[in-house]
């Protein structure tokens, strides 16, 4: 064999060793990317609405301990004690998505976190069959799915899981869509340059007071669909200019900052079709700002202080909103909200003649 025949060889050899390692790198990126990433890495590209939380700041605060409560009571006893660990202390990242589609499942949510696939499937197992359901698994490509095997499991979402993440729970046909998205057979919302772009920008907006990144952000893209047929419903009426601003809405977000000093500092993005839709709904968000700030029973439950520290600007296709809020007021609002709410079911109850679960005989309980 020549010189020549050995460098050619040798040439070849490192080019698929080259090739090899790329392909092996990029397969395993996503299960190395830290957690935010690995879980917007399941969100399908068409997505209507985006949700993503960031645990971490908020596992301490005020804000979740009335949710550590409502999840306490809502499935009987803790859920740390069903699956031998917190998933509040244990979860970095969660985000919930909707999909644009109709038919298409009713929403989806992807999890990140140092939970292994076996501890997250002991959990699953003993919150269902607590529930009288059956717990079965088989594999799916890069998951293991977990559903209901029992005659109501349509009814219910799938779980598919693998280790550190991302968890997804969703119904058929929205839980492939994620699992697709994961896997690039489908494109993920990284693509969709509406969702991005606003997200960054509540980015910016949100980490503006010194306070760091947004713990919550929120994203919602306005179909063109529903718009247009809205605007055709209304039939030969002419909509005011009010009613052609809301509906010239294309796009909305919000995101959530926790200070170290325990205050929420939320800052709103709407984007509109034109400078005057986005005026019309400054105008429509000022007056009813104004309407609910002078309403009695908004001051009482503790929303006076909130909206009247809002303020509202158009900046052409734009308007943005920004207010505060302590954590502590914030925790005392959830409170309430959920305390309104259980007194609502039990008055419906009472009038239909159900009998209250006993999760809610124990809630009025304490």
């Amino acid at each position: 064999m020549t010189t020549r025949q050995k460098n050619a060889i040798v040439l070849v050899l490192a080019v698929l060793g080259t090739v090899a390692a790329l392909y092996f790198m990029e397969k395993d990126r996503n299960a190395s990317a830290p957690t935010g990433a690995r879980v917007l890495a399941a969100i399908p590209a068409d997505t209507f609405l985006l949700a993503t939380v960031d645990v971490a700041p908020l596992r301490h605060s005020p804000l979740v301990e009335p949710l550590r409560a409502l999840g306490s009571k809502g499935m009987g006893k803790d859920l740390q004690s069903q699956c031998g660990f917190d998933p509040i202390e244990r979860l970095d990242t969660l985000a919930v998505a909707l999909p644009e589609a109709e038919g298409a499942g009713d929403f989806g949510i992807a999890s990140a976190g140092p939970i292994t696939e076996e501890e997250l499937l002991t959990c699953a197992r003993t919150v269902m069959e607590a529930r009288g359901a059956h717990l079965g698994t088989h594999k799916a490509g890069a998951f293991v799915l977990a559903e209901d095997t029992g005659i109501l499991g349509g009814v219910y979402g799938k779980l598919a899981v693998r280790d550190s993440g991302p968890f997804l729970l969703a119904r058929e046909p929205w839980l492939t869509a994620m699992m697709d998205a994961w896997t690039r057979k489908k494109p993920r919302v990284e693509t969709n340059t509406r969702h991005m772009d606003l997200r960054k920008s509540l980015e910016t907006a949100g980490s503006a007071g010194g306070a760091g990144k947004p713990a919550v952000l929120v994203t919602a893209l306005l179909p063109v669909k529903l718009r247009d047929r809205l605007k055709r419903e209304m039939g030969g009426e002419v909509p005011n200019a009010t009613m052609l601003g809301v509906l010239g809405v294309e796009a909305a977000g919000v995101a959530v900052t926790l200070s170290p000093s325990n205050v929420l500092d939320f800052a709103a993005e709407l984007r509109c079709e034109t400078p005057q839709a986005c005026a019309e709904v400054r105008d429509l968000i000022t007056k009813k700002r104004d309407e609910w700030v002078a309403d009695v029973r908004v001051r009482l439950i503790g929303l006076g202080g909130v909206l009247q520290g809002l303020t509202v600007e158009a900046n052409g296709t734009r308007v943005s909103a920004r207010t505060r809020i302590a954590a502590d007021d914030a925790r005392r609002l959830i409170e309430r909200a959920l305390d309104l709410s259980r007194a609502g079911s039990n008055v419906a109850n009472a009038a239909t003649g159900t009998k209250a679960a006993p999760a809610q005989k124990d809630a009025g309980a304490h």
